[in-house]
């Protein structure tokens, strides 16, 4: 069970100088499933093992969130979160480069980069495209270009 006394003494056991990551911050305090919660921290508790006294130096926090709209404006403030990083759908030199790490044809890249920039698409659909398209050993990169897109 994540309790404000567990949450506290898991962050600060943490190395200096590492990495840490909270995926889905916007649920942590919402369960989907109240009925089978494990988690029992209170929001001021959570703050406080993140950037309290005994909290360690040098570490970096990622957190992760489907709805920002839905974080408490302490969680986000300036000098508890320094940076934001939306991570929208892909534009066409994302989309192109995308294409390149599955096959080496700038030209086809291009073709592809182009022809699905107007379906507004994020990464993650895009690299499931690319993988039904190419499977574990890329094929010929007309298909990928030309195959019917469905996602």
């Amino acid at each position: 069970m994540v309790t404000d006394e567990k949450i506290h003494t898991l962050l600060a056991a943490v190395l200096q100088r590492s990495l840490l990551l909270i995926e889905d911050v916007d649920a942590f305090f919402h369960q989907r499933d109240a009925a089978h919660t494990q988690v029992r921290l209170s929001f001021s508790g959570f703050l406080n093992a993140l950037d309290g006294v005994a909290t360690q130096e040098g570490n970096v926090l990622f957190m992760t969130t489907n709805h920002i709209d839905r974080l408490d404006e302490a969680l986000i403030r300036a000098g508890r979160i320094d940076e934001r990083v939306a991570l929208d759908v892909c534009d066409e030199d994302q989309l192109r480069r995308l294409y390149l790490k599955f096959h080496a044809d700038p030209q086809a890249a291009a073709q592809f980069a182009r022809e699905h920039a107007v379906q507004h698409l994020a990464a993650a659909q895009v690299q499931g495209l690319l993988m039904r398209r190419f499977g574990a050993v890329p094929r010929e990169p007309e298909q990928a270009v030309l195959a019917q897109t469905t996602v």
